[in-house]
């Protein structure tokens, strides 16, 4: 506060000491300084309501009037601001030394007299002069100087007025063509939309998470077949939950997971139980090769390639992890970097979902992988001409480049055998099964390879 710094500058003991005949230095700089407070801002409310355009100003000094009568000035000090302001912090400042300056003359000059009567520094102007000086000399000296305040504060408030008004002049032309009401109204759809979203974003993932931890998350592996002889070649490993009904029900969950930051969880539980899996199947001679997927932050978090080496590591061989073409689009380098560093390991790459969304052609050429897994999206569009065209076309492009090709959702023979005439050699899709659990995983590549039902259950008993 201005008149605190002031009574810092002048006197120790608080302003009592007096600078005339019944008159303390406190009571000096309420009379003639603060007039309405620091910066004697019953001039410059005047001058605001005189001269100033910008209609956010000309409130502000509405609002503050009341309390300006009895010198308490904050919401004009904020309020416009005058705070960091150049513009009045310069009229601010000069106005109270020039009421200083008046003050002094006139009392050295023996034109005011006092009656040492005391007054609280919220008394309103003249009311205060009143009191102090007995008569109506002292509120008429305190009159002009607000006059004369008023005056020195115009030409800044007309400076910052022109200001504010070139800065708000694509707003006033905005509102010339009559938008700025519909602006408004959508500004403020918008944000209540956000805001109603984020709430219905954290209950959903509140409930979500609540439905995890009643459940029990599964690992469960859809069977990749060889279309020459109907092998099973491998696995994709996907993630269940059995709720608490008992209903194994798809990962639903995820897509809030990944939002909430959790993504890296769900990734520990599926290299851990896939380990688990992999090293059970291990020791009843079962060496499958199985393909998972993981958050594309994943692949570029230390902490989880420090777990994938550490849980897969001796087995990596036989690990294929399938990422999303999204993943390169934000820094294709570190991604690479990643992928090298993993595949250090023995660990293999698989583009994901190839074909979904706008999937680039040339980010084949860009990026170091080993198979490209064509989506069931466009394998849907076969039944057309064009769908065709483009399914054949970009499987010859990919076997041009090297990539081992897996087509997804195979679901009908029909599909089959177009992805057959097309030189695809490794099939995944519910027209040959869906995902299963570990045990029926193995059970169904051992009957594929030509055990009998029998010899399958045999196996199975003789195993630990």
């Amino acid at each position: 506060h201005g008149d605190i710094a002031y009574m810092l500058v002048l006197g120790v003991d608080n302003g009592l000491q007096s600078v005339a005949p019944n008159l303390t230095l406190s009571q000096f700089t309420d009379l003639f300084v603060l007039l309405g407070g620091s910066g004697a801002t019953h001039s410059l409310l005047i001058a605001l309501f005189i001269a100033s355009k910008d209609r956010n100003a000309v409130n502000v000094a509405k609002l503050a009037l009341p309390f300006a009568l009895f010198n308490i000035n904050e919401i004009l000090i904020y309020g416009l601001p005058i705070i960091f302001n150049p513009r009045l912090m310069l009229p601010f400042v000069l106005l109270p030394l020039f009421n200083t300056l008046i003050g002094v003359l006139l009392i050295n000059a023996g034109w005011i007299s006092f009656t040492g009567n005391g007054f609280a520094w919220v008394t309103p102007i003249f009311l205060n002069g009143y009191v102090a000086g007995g008569s109506l000399a002292l509120p008429l000296v305190q009159l002009l100087l607000v006059c004369a305040g008023v005056f020195i504060y115009l030409p800044f408030v007309r400076r910052y007025s022109l200001l504010v008004s070139n800065k708000g002049f694509e707003r006033d032309l905005i509102k010339r063509v009559q938008l700025q009401h519909d602006i408004d109204q959508m500004s403020e759809r918008n944000y209540a939309r956000q805001q109603s979203e984020e709430l219905a974003a954290n209950l959903n993932l509140e409930k979500t998470i609540k439905e995890v931890l009643n459940g029990e998350l599964l690992l469960y592996y859809q069977p990749k077949l060889s279309l020459s002889n109907r092998h099973v070649v491998g696995y994709e490993a996907l993630l269940r939950l059995r709720n608490e009904q008992g209903k194994v029900v798809g990962p639903y969950f995820i897509p809030a997971f990944d939002q909430a930051g959790y993504f890296n969880l769900i990734d520990s539980f599926v290299i851990k139980r896939l380990r688990d899996d992999m090293q059970r199947w291990a020791h009843q001679g079962f060496y499958p090769r199985v393909s998972i997927n993981l958050n594309p932050n994943s692949v570029l978090s230390p902490d989880i390639q420090a777990m994938l080496i550490e849980q897969l590591g001796d087995m990596a061989e036989r690990v294929d992890i399938e990422v999303l073409e999204s993943m390169f689009v934000a820094d294709l380098d570190a991604v690479e970097a990643s992928m090298a560093y993993l595949r250090q390991y023995g660990f293999s790459f698989v583009l994901d979902d190839f074909g979904t969304g706008f999937s680039s052609i040339s980010l084949l050429s860009k990026i170091t992988i080993e198979g490209v897994k064509l989506d069931r999206s466009i394998l849907d569009n076969i039944k057309h001409h064009k769908g065709q065209v483009l399914y054949r076309h970009t499987c010859m492009l990919c076997r041009s480049l090297g990539f081992n090709l897996v087509a997804e959702g195979v679901e009908t023979k029909a599909e089959e055998r177009f992805v057959a005439s097309v030189g695809v050699e490794t099939v995944q899709g519910w027209l040959y099964a869906k995902a299963m659990p570990a045990d029926e995983a193995k059970r169904y590549a051992l009957l594929q390879q030509g055990f009998g039902k029998k010899a399958v259950e045999t196996q199975i008993k003789r195993e630990p």
